[in-house]
Formats: C-alpha cells, structure tokens, sequence
C-alpha cells in the first residue's frame, strides 16, 4: 500500500486490508476541511474569478436607471431561468476598490444579469 502526501491510502494488487484502506478514505474524504493538513489549503485568493471592466459609455438608457448586460462566460454561462435567484455572485468596485451595490436583474438573453445604476459609473465587475 501507498500513502499519499495527504494521508490516503492506495492500495496495492494483492493487500489484504484493501476494504479498511477503502473505507478511511472514504472517511477522510468525508471529514476533510482544506485546512492544509487533511487537504490543500482552499483560501479566497486561490480562485480566479471572472471579471469584465464597464466603462462610463458602456451604460444604456436615456435616464436613470442606466443599465448594463453583464454576460458570464465559461463556466458561469449557465442559464437563468426567470423564477431563480441570480446563480453566481457578483461583485461592482470603482476605480478606488469601493465596492458599489447594484440592483440586479435577469438579462434578456437568459444568460447573465443586467445591472442598474442611478449614474454613469467606471466599475469593474467580477464573478464568483
């Protein structure tokens, strides 16, 4: 049998405690809590979240709300339906890192959300 770096168990041809290996994996997987000892550390900055910048001119509308389609690529690009909350979470900042709450709403496609905005603002926008 092998050990991992994490501590699992791999079983050989041929080991006779092949179920007992079998079954604390299957109870450290169930237990772990990446916390960097039973599993690899999982921080917030270790995802890669989406982000599009919206430029002043990129808003439409004659008056306020302002609004913008914000459409989620890969692998955000799930469908919306109309009786669902929003399935991802986004996050507006300005150009300072403040971050700036939006009212949100289904794009027309289906596919992202449109946001709103009582004025014209430089905002980057992220995903995750």
């Amino acid at each position: 049998m092998r050990i991992t770096n994490k501590g699992y168990r791999i079983p050989e041809l041929d080991d006779r405690d092949f179920w007992d290996s079998y079954n604390f994996d299957i109870e450290r997987l169930d237990g772990h809590n990446h916390d960097g000892v039973n599993s690899e550390q999982l921080t917030p900055g270790a995802f890669d979240p989406y982000k599009e910048t919206i430029e002043v001119a990129d808003w439409v509308g004659a008056g306020a709300p302002f609004h913008y389609d914000f459409i989620f690529p890969a692998p955000w690009d799930m469908l919306w339906a109309d009786d669902e909350p929003c399935p991802v979470f986004i996050t507006a900042r300005d150009s300072e890192e403040n971050i700036v709450y939006l009212e949100q709403g289904r794009a027309p496609s289906g596919l992202g959300v449109r946001l709103y905005s009582s004025v014209k603002l430089d905002l980057i926008v992220g995903v995750s």
